[in-house]
């Protein structure tokens, strides 16, 4: 499939409403949300908002995934 074909597609998709349109992030609020949900294993980063910062294995899984 051609990349043109490709976005006519993704455009009709679009205009269906089967594909939302990205909105804006409200890191205050999502940064609120990940410390409501308690203690993470694993140290995501979400849109600047890391999950386990202080992880005691460090960036995990980011320190497995670089020695890969």
């Amino acid at each position: 499939m051609s990349s043109e074909s490709l976005d006519e597609a993704q455009n009709d998709r679009a205009g269906a409403g089967l594909l939302s349109r990205p909105r804006a992030i409200n890191v205050q609020a999502l940064e609120r949300q990940v410390r409501e949900l308690g203690d993470w294993f694993h140290n995501l980063d979400l849109h600047g908002v890391r999950t386990a910062p202080n992880h005691f294995l460090g960036d995990f899984p980011n320190i497995k995934w670089n020695k890969i």
